[in-house]
């Protein structure tokens, strides 16, 4: 979606995520954080409905809302 988007902001802010990225990924496929899961699962579902649906304001506060839940566990796991 990113390389789609034709902008580079985008595409380095992305790219420079990878270490959060990393950090919460273990955190949420930890077996005991089954509710994590959930809360991921749910995010990316609304982000990709609201793509797939032509609603960009609507996709651009599921991202919002997912980066900050991410936040969130990594601020927990730390």
């Amino acid at each position: 979606m990113v390389k789609a988007a034709h902008n580079s902001f985008l595409l380095h802010a992305v790219e420079d995520l990878g270490h959060l990225y990393r950090k919460a990924l273990a955190y949420s496929l930890n077996k005991s954080q089954k509710e994590n899961r959930k809360q991921t699962d749910a995010d990316h579902e609304r982000i990709f409905e609201a793509i797939k649906n032509g609603e960009p304001e609507e996709a651009a506060e599921a991202v919002r809302d997912h980066l900050e839940h991410v936040r969130q566990k990594v601020m927990v796991s730390q």
